[in-house]
């Protein structure tokens, strides 16, 4: 499997858990606060648009990381098959 599946499954396993925690964390906040007015229950939205921001920062970040490890890795791996293809005298650029 290639790295971009892992990174894209990685990224949308974390989103979905981020978003079910932020709504359980959201509804619980404000059923213990007993938000009434109209301020409250803005300073609540404006703390969970601000946690779904630092999460989805969070997965793009991950995802970055996540593809330079795997391509640093190929390119560490195309460098070792080509030093040993040259010392078997194997042309590397040949297709079989």
């Amino acid at each position: 499997m290639k790295p971009k599946f892992w990174v894209n499954l990685i990224s949308a396993v974390v989103c979905a858990l981020l978003g079910v925690g932020l709504i359980v964390f959201n509804r619980t906040y404000t059923a213990r606060a007993g938000l009434r007015t109209a301020a409250e229950t803005t300073r609540a939205t404006i703390i969970l648009v601000v946690a779904i921001l630092l999460g989805v920062a969070a997965v793009v970040l991950g995802s970055f990381v996540i593809t330079i490890y795997f391509r640093q890795k190929n390119e560490k791996d195309r460098a070792m098959l080509a030093l040993l293809a040259e010392q078997e005298g194997i042309d590397p650029n040949a297709t079989e």
